[in-house]
């Protein structure tokens, strides 16, 4: 089943139309990225000028990111293009990597949703201030809303591209490999029960990869660490 609901385009009789208000929003955010705005500065400037956005009503930075690396803009069986195969390779030739850079920002960032609410999972320290402090992938929702809205477990960064890295067949996470796969992922799920810790990677050839284990995320967390040690 598509994705019924697809940011400048409807679906009917099969096949993908092009709404053509939206689709001259998704043309200026593709030459926004390109003249070099940040995806956050492109969010602020559709909302400052009011142009529509369907569900939340607020454009955000993972919205534009969202676009941006969508392929199926430039054209395919049942899409009719919204931009040129040429502008696509011109910002996917930047890499995800670079944009990221650019917007102050890891590669993981805007493509992690909670499994339990859909929400992005953001990038954050913890143990501020003790000789523990790391960096960790928390649900937003969770995190600014609590446990009892959201029940999502945060999961420091090095187990995630652990996992990750597990997923798509890596020995090992390397940003720069993952930037360019980046281009083509939808969104990567993220259940961090207290049981268990899995992740499925979606991409926009329809193509989705699972990656479940029994290991909750503090014995993840010590074979993360047992593979880091020398020798």
């Amino acid at each position: 089943m598509p994705n019924l609901h697809f940011y400048g385009y409807r679906y009917k009789n099969g096949r993908f139309t092009i709404v053509p208000e939206e689709a001259d929003i998704v043309r200026q955010i593709f030459a926004d990225c390109v003249a070099g705005m940040t995806f956050k500065a492109i969010a602020e400037k559709l909302n400052t000028s009011g142009v529509p956005v369907r569900r939340s009503g607020v454009w955000f930075q993972a919205t534009v990111s969202k676009i941006v690396r969508n392929k199926k803009y430039a054209g395919t069986d049942i899409h009719e293009a919204i931009i040129s195969a040429d502008t696509f390779k011109i910002v996917a030739s930047m890499t995800f990597h670079h944009i990221a850079k650019r917007n102050h920002a890891h590669v993981f960032s805007g493509l992690i949703r909670c499994s339990h609410c859909n929400d992005v999972y953001i990038r954050w320290f913890t143990g501020g201030g003790t000789p523990y402090r790391k960096l960790a992938w928390k649900c937003r929702t969770s995190a600014r809303r609590g446990k009892n809205v959201c029940p999502a477990r945060q999961i420091p960064e090095d187990v995630l591209e652990d996992k990750i890295a597990d997923a798509l067949d890596m020995d090992k996470f390397d940003a720069d490999i993952f930037s360019k796969i980046a281009v083509s992922v939808i969104f990567m799920y993220i259940n961090s029960e207290s049981d268990r810790l899995d992740i499925m990677i979606s991409f926009d050839n329809g193509k989705m990869i699972k990656s479940t284990t029994a290991h909750n995320i503090a014995e993840c967390r010590k074979n993360t660490l047992r593979r880091q040690l020398p020798g």
